[in-house]
């Protein structure tokens, strides 16, 4: 009596790793884990199909899924390091006035009155302002609060000294401006009297460095 061999079974994992591949691939910067399981599935049952001699299939599938899976890990990679180093993701930051250094980039000038916080943007983006000098009136302390008017009289004196050596121009010439945040009563003590020095071109938002501009 003739018995017909049994039909060849597909293989689950085989069937499991493609979707997880499939999954995976548009995924991945959500569920990284899924194109690892993938690519071990793939992997695992495109071996397991192999040593079958012919009693399971699918081994198109498992193939599918560890190369999805290959694909959703370098992915995967590529957005990690893409989001660590700020190539993904918002450009912009925001910063304590008291942090700013120079070389920073303003989104914008428009605060008004006290200013605790100012959004910062790369200086290869548009931006308003760019932070060219930042120094201090009571580095020591020991100076009481001489009003705002006086501060920001001296602040503004600071701030033109060390325009031209920035742009490479002088203030009376150059068509760009100049802009500068100063301690209050309040903060004078604490920030030693710290103030920031802004060059703009009134305006216009700049995609570049102002420094060495000379215009």
């Amino acid at each position: 009596m003739y018995t017909p061999p049994p039909r060849p079974q597909r293989s689950g994992l085989a069937v499991a790793a493609m979707i997880c591949g499939i999954v995976g691939v548009f995924t991945f910067w959500l569920f990284g884990i899924v194109p690892i399981v993938a690519t071990v599935f793939g992997f695992v049952s495109a071996a397991g199909i192999k040593r079958s001699s012919g009693a399971r299939t699918g081994l198109g599938m498992a193939r599918a899924g560890w190369v999805l899976g290959i694909l959703g890990i370098v992915g995967g990679g590529l957005f990690v390091w893409g989001v660590v180093t700020d190539r993904i993701g918002d450009s912009k930051d925001t910063a304590s006035v008291i942090d700013l250094e120079i070389g920073d980039c303003l989104v914008d000038l428009s605060g008004q009155g006290t200013v605790f916080e100012v959004e910062l943007v790369d200086c290869d983006l548009p931006h308003a302002g760019e932070v060219f000098h930042v120094g201090e009136l009571d580095p020591n302390r020991a100076r009481a609060f001489p009003g705002d008017s006086v501060v920001s009289d001296e602040v503004g004196a600071a701030c033109l000294a060390q325009f031209e050596p920035f742009v490479g121009k002088n203030y009376n010439l150059s068509v760009l401006e100049v802009q500068f945040l100063q301690s209050n009563a309040i903060g004078w003590k604490a920030t030693r009297g710290r103030y920031t020095c802004i060059i703009f071109e009134p305006g216009i938002d700049v995609s570049s460095t102002l420094r060495n501009a000379l215009r």
